[in-house]
């Protein structure tokens, strides 16, 4: 090949590399499935999974068997009464997770909770991922909370919150990293409600 084509041919080469490239770039959206938390409306929940849902529809809408997994629920003269239901091994996001559902004195779902396990190093890893892939779709959190180093504890949480006010209340969207230096074990959880008893 005379060198005049294969310039030709390098050329149209590294133009269709940067055309596939940039498409790449446009249709990659976020790398976690927690940015389906947010819908169009801008409310925070689970996916598919409504507030005010009684547990037959939450049932329905995510095949869970959630009656059958009753955890308790707090006395009828507090603020909150409501019912705690805890359900083991729930696949999300590749992880499986421990789901805690609370449901207030109406029996209708106002606060969803996703926890993992795990080491320190891997907890914390993913945490600073998710909390870049979600700062990316949600926005800037409105309120951060790291906890340094102390003598006086060895559990470091860190925490970002989004939150919205609408005229029926508070809603909000947690991402919480909790490090146990003591068990060498760390948490992360995910947390969403609808109420102004939330987090």
């Amino acid at each position: 090949m005379k060198p005049k084509s294969m310039v030709r041919v390098m050329s149209a080469l590294s133009l269709l590399l940067c055309l596939a490239f940039s498409l790449v770039s446009c249709n990659s959206g976020p790398k976690t499935e927690l940015a389906q938390f947010k819908t169009e409306e801008g409310i925070y929940h689970y996916p598919n999974l409504p507030w005010h849902s009684t547990v037959e529809e939450v049932e329905t809408a995510t095949g869970w068997n959630v009656q059958d997994n009753f955890y308790g629920h707090t006395p009828d003269d507090v603020d909150f009464p409501e019912s705690l239901y805890c359900l083991q091994d729930i696949p999300f996001d590749g992880q499986n997770c421990t789901v805690e559902l609370q449901f207030d004195r109406n029996d209708e779902l106002w606060a969803i909770s996703l926890i993992t396990n795990g080491t320190p190093r891997d907890m914390k890893k993913q945490y600073q991922f998710l909390e870049k892939e979600l700062t990316k779709t949600f926005g800037e959190p409105d309120k951060v909370h790291r906890d340094e180093p102390s003598q006086y504890s060895d559990t470091l949480l860190n925490s970002i919150l989004w939150e919205i006010q609408t005229e029926n209340g508070r809603n909000v969207f947690a991402l919480n990293f909790q490090d146990d230096a003591n068990k060498n074990q760390a948490s992360m959880t995910v947390a969403a409600s609808w109420k102004d008893s939330g987090f």
